[in-house]
């Protein structure tokens, strides 16, 4: 869950390196996040999960194909959904935007497929179609749209 928490601090504070979010310096009116003495985790140790965590299986990564590597989330994401929700009878198609916020230090080479599309208001990312329920307001299945 800590490794989560990283994460989710990080899409808190997108902009600048990663390590940042390890720093005590206030460079900007708002507090430093220092992870290291907020929440105890080291930036060594999630660096060390950073590099074994996968949220794919090992051939996802071997592969020429590099949507490989977000499928199987995908597919599960999907199949959960599949298996405990229950819709209501409105059900609407639509597409959505995964936000593209590059960072040189967190990346090796970017997204396999980089969209934009000039009426969306965060427009550059990736794209994908989806099924929302209306009662509740929630996707039910996604497909990434790979090309």
């Amino acid at each position: 869950l800590q490794f989560m928490g990283v994460l989710f601090m990080r899409t808190l504070h997108p902009h600048g390196p990663i390590r940042s979010l390890w720093g005590s310096d206030y460079d900007s009116a708002s507090p430093p996040v220092d992870l290291g003495k907020r929440f105890g985790v080291s930036r060594c140790r999630f660096e060390q999960w950073r590099k074994h965590i996968k949220f794919a299986p090992p051939y996802a990564y071997i592969t020429d194909n590099a949507f490989n590597c977000i499928r199987p989330l995908i597919h599960a994401f999907n199949a959960n959904r599949l298996q405990t929700i229950r819709p209501g009878s409105e059900l609407i198609l639509d597409e959505s935007m995964g936000k593209w916020i590059p960072v040189a230090e967190d990346v090796d080479d970017g997204i396999p497929f980089l969209t934009k599309i000039a009426r969306k208001p965060q427009g550059i990312g990736s794209e994908y179609k989806n099924i929302a329920e209306c009662t509740y307001g929630i996707m039910l299945q996604l497909e990434l749209q790979e090309g």
